[in-house]
C-alpha cells in the first residue's frame, strides 16, 4: 500500500464528524425542550409568571442589581396559597411600600388589590 492511499483513509475523521453531529443534535434538542418548558411554565396559572393569584404575604424582599448602565431595585413578595404553596411576585415600590407581612394579596383582571388579614386582627385596648 502507497502512503498516499493511507492519507486518503481516515477513519477517525468520519467518527469524529459523526460524534459532532450527534453532540449538534443533542444541543438542539437540549434548547428546544428548555424553550418548551418555559413557554409552558409561563403560560400556566401555577408558573411564576401567573395572571392572576390569591394569598398571603409571608415575606418582602428587595433585590439589587448592578450593570454598567446603572443600578436598580427589584421588589418582590413572598405569597402564600391556601394550599401552602409559597411563590414571588415582582410589584411596583409603591404596592411593595404599601404592603405588610401578614396581608391578603389579590391579582385579577381588576389588578392587584390589599386587604387586612381578619385573621390576625387584634383588639388592642
Amino acid at each position: 500500500m502507497k502512503i498516499s492511499e493511507l492519507k486518503s483513509i481516515r477513519p477517525w475523521k468520519l467518527v469524529r464528524r459523526a460524534a459532532e453531529g450527534s453532540i449538534l443534535a443533542a444541543m438542539f434538542v437540549g434548547i428546544l425542550a428548555t424553550v418548551a418548558i418555559v413557554s409552558y411554565r409561563c403560560a400556566t396559572s401555577s408558573g411564576p409568571f401567573r395572571k392572576e393569584y390569591t394569598g398571603k404575604i409571608v415575606d418582602k424582599k428587595i433585590t439589587m442589581h448592578e450593570s454598567n448602565e446603572g443600578s436598580f431595585f427589584v421588589h418582590k413578595l413572598v405569597i402564600e396559597e391556601k394550599s401552602r404553596t409559597r411563590f414571588q411576585v415582582t410589584v411596583p415600590q409603591e404596592l411593595y411600600d404599601r404592603a405588610k407581612v401578614g396581608m391578603l394579596i389579590q391579582r385579577s383582571t381588576k389588578g392587584i388589590e390589599l386587604f387586612p388579614n381578619p385573621d390576625e386582627t387584634s383588639t388592642s385596648p
